[in-house]
């Protein structure tokens, strides 16, 4: 995979990661709430700072995803 990919793909985890964050924030869901949603441990979502992990992917069909540093 180029670099300019890679690039590209890491900016659309952090984009989708902070939308991801500031919309559970307006819905006012709790980290166990907003864990369950995406099929990851509360734990798992503490970390899912644009500075720490990044939401990768999705894998629709068990509702859960991947993260990334």
């Amino acid at each position: 995979m180029s670099q300019v990919k890679v690039a590209k793909s890491q900016e659309r985890g952090r984009v989708i990661t902070v939308a991801v964050l500031r919309a559970s924030e307006t819905l006012g869901l709790s980290g166990k709430e907003l864990g369950r949603v995406l099929g990851v441990s509360e734990p798992s979502v503490s970390r899912l700072t644009p500075s720490q992990r990044v939401i990768r992917r999705w894998r629709v069909p068990g509702y859960g995803m991947r993260t990334e540093r």
